[in-house]
């Protein structure tokens, strides 16, 4: 089992990390949920732009990124996974910016896996003990805190390869945190989120920095995302990184008069997010984490809709 782990492991890190590359074409296809999503002839040009569009230019996947409430890379998180990694002897991937991306964090389970499966080999109980409670640590204290809202920032690009993969990892990642014994807990704490309504100095660019706060507003936006939600609303969104998209798209509703229906399209995001989270914190143990994420939803849900009934009153 541990070896088995130790393979799906490496694969989801490679895939996430270099996307579909010629050294995993052949394990891909021997992954029927992954296979499915191939096409008979493969350009591995087209596919590293699919990759770059989606992991560089829109789902940022660093685990800091989704709970550090900067949203930015480094901070205590990254500091932290550092340390469990040095711990068990285990060198980050220097090459995809900062160690607490995905590709290495599954990487660093495939490690792990791996260095049980030999310590059982070599009939030593208690280094394949050792292992598999730095499997447990890392699970519970990482990859499963931020594995929610990441599978849905990754399905929400609507490809149908990548959404394949986050659906495998989200499976294996569970199996494997069952086998474990010993769940975690049904909840775990995010960063406390500013009380915008209540502050006069409030504006566009306080709710669109709260909005993209992925561990305030439970929600990730996408600079796709932001795109879909300008064309929906015929509402410009210009340039620049995701939260000044936001900013340019909220502005712009403000002066042709349609942020009413911006914050309508708002709510059905959250809205979505919020059914979608409650369905993976009831579909097995290990994912009832997924509740903290929800209640963030309801709460960032309850902000758009007291504002929406502000605009209208005023109008």
């Amino acid at each position: 089992m541990a070896l088995n782990r130790y393979q799906t492991y490496k694969l989801l890190g490679q895939l996430f990390t270099s996307g579909l590359t010629e050294e995993v074409v052949e394990s891909v296809r021997e992954v029927d949920t992954l296979a499915q999503h191939l096409p008979t002839s493969i350009d591995l040009d087209e596919a590293a732009a699919d990759h770059q569009h989606i992991f560089g230019f829109n789902v940022f996947p660093y685990e800091s990124v989704f709970l550090d409430p900067s949203g930015q890379l480094g901070g205590d998180i990254t500091t932290s996974t550092i340390r469990d990694y040095r711990q068990a002897g285990y060198d980050a991937d220097s090459s995809i910016g900062s160690p607490d991306h995905i590709g290495d964090e599954l990487a660093f389970l495939a490690y792990l896996n791996e260095a049980e499966a030999r310590a059982n080999e070599q009939n030593n109980p208690a280094q394949a003990e050792l292992m598999g409670k730095y499997q447990r640590s890392f699970l519970d204290e990482h990859t499963l805190r931020w594995m929610p809202p990441l599978v849905l920032g990754i399905q929400g690009q609507r490809h149908p390869f990548y959404r394949a993969v986050a659906v495998l990892m989200q499976e294996t990642v569970v199996t494997h945190r069952k086998a474990l014994g010993d769940l975690p807990s049904a909840s775990f704490k995010l960063p406390e989120p500013p009380i915008l309504l209540e502050d006069e100095k409030t504006g566009l660019r306080e709710i669109a920095a709260y909005l993209i706060t992925t561990s305030f507003s439970g929600i990730y936006l996408s600079r796709d995302d932001i795109g879909r939600l300008a064309r929906d609303n015929s509402v410009p969104r210009g340039f620049g990184d995701r939260r000044q998209m936001l900013v340019n798209l909220l502005r712009a509703a403000a002066t042709y008069g349609d942020v009413v229906l911006v914050l309508s399209s708002l709510q059905e995001i959250t809205n979505s997010w919020e059914a979608s989270y409650k369905a993976m914190a009831n579909s097995s143990e290990p994912m009832h984490l997924a509740t903290s994420w929800a209640k963030r939803v309801v709460a960032t849900s309850s902000i758009i809709a007291h504002m929406s009934i502000r605009l209208l009153d005023a109008g």
